[in-house]
């Protein structure tokens, strides 16, 4: 997906849409969500996308929720990369690294979120 600073990539697409058995799922970086990580503004390109799952980034954040019969994840970010301007700032929280890992299987969607704990080098599940 292209990201906001992918300028020299203009091949890249801002969004995908990939269909396994009845179960539609969609990805975007999500600098194209305004306000950033808005439930609102996701669920309007879920729904643009006629999608089950959203998967969206560009916040560092992990997040997962179900809103409106569909559901939503971001991964975060894997090495807890941020900077500037991201919304961690105005939180009072530590970027935590994270990835999540799903799991497809005809129209049933199970996954793991991962995290890694702050400077322990330590990493377990979540669920």
């Amino acid at each position: 997906m292209k990201g906001d600073f992918d300028v020299e990539a203009p091949q890249l697409a801002l969004s995908k849409v990939v269909t396994h058995g009845s179960l539609r799922i969609g990805f975007t970086h999500g600098h194209t969500i305004i306000p950033p990580g808005d439930a609102d503004a996701l669920l309007i390109a879920a729904r643009q996308m006629d999608v089950d799952v959203l998967l969206w980034g560009g916040t560092h954040r992990f997040e997962a929720y179900e809103l409106e019969g569909k559901f939503f994840v971001n991964p975060g970010s894997a090495t807890g990369a941020m900077g500037m301007g991201w919304g961690w700032e105005k939180d009072g929280e530590e970027p935590v690294p994270s990835f999540v890992l799903m799991d497809v299987s005809l129209s049933v969607l199970g996954g793991g979120l991962g995290w890694c704990g702050s400077g322990s080098g330590t990493c377990g599940d979540i669920c």
